[in-house]
């Protein structure tokens, strides 16, 4: 017995993502045990084995709107009407309705020529650069609240 099942023998479950796991007959209702989780996946074709999860994608999808876009978290703070949610809504759902009005609609024709998947990686990378936004944004706040909260230093004025 492995030492993971060991330490999780009758204790965690967890939910197998059934769509890349088609060649295995398990109904998609089933839970497996984490421990056997790993025999499940050592029995798997290497095609499976080696795919890139949407996470993967996602970080992949983000790094590029940095590196090669220049859309970086200086240019990010400046969608600060949701745009990058409405963004990434709009490939989601593949509506032209939530895209931000001024936003250049040739981009989002672009974006629906690609595959499922890397729309849902764009998509993915849009709303998580709206939720680090979102995330600065109210660090920002709170760090404001604080220091008018905090007793003046001599000499300060709390403006």
């Amino acid at each position: 017995m492995s030492e993971i099942k060991k330490q999780l023998e009758g204790k965690s479950f967890i939910v197998i993502d059934f769509e890349h796991f088609k060649k295995i007959n398990i109904e998609k209702t089933e839970l497996i045990r984490l421990a056997d989780a790993e025999e499940i996946l050592s029995s798997l074709t290497p095609d499976v084995k080696g795919e890139i999860t949407g996470i993967e994608l996602i970080a992949k999808e983000r790094r590029e709107q940095i590196e090669k876009h220049g859309y970086d978290i200086i240019h990010d703070d400046q969608h600060n009407h949701s745009e990058l949610y409405k963004a990434g809504l709009a490939v989601y759902t593949k509506s032209i309705h939530p895209w931000p009005s001024y936003w250049y609609l040739g981009t989002y024709d672009h974006i629906m020529k690609k595959n499922d998947i890397d729309q849902l990686a764009i998509a993915g990378a849009f709303l998580r650069a709206e939720q680090d936004r979102l995330e600065r944004y109210i660090n920002k706040i709170a760090a404001e609240i604080d220091r008018l909260q905090s007793p003046p230093q001599k000499g300060e004025s709390k403006q």
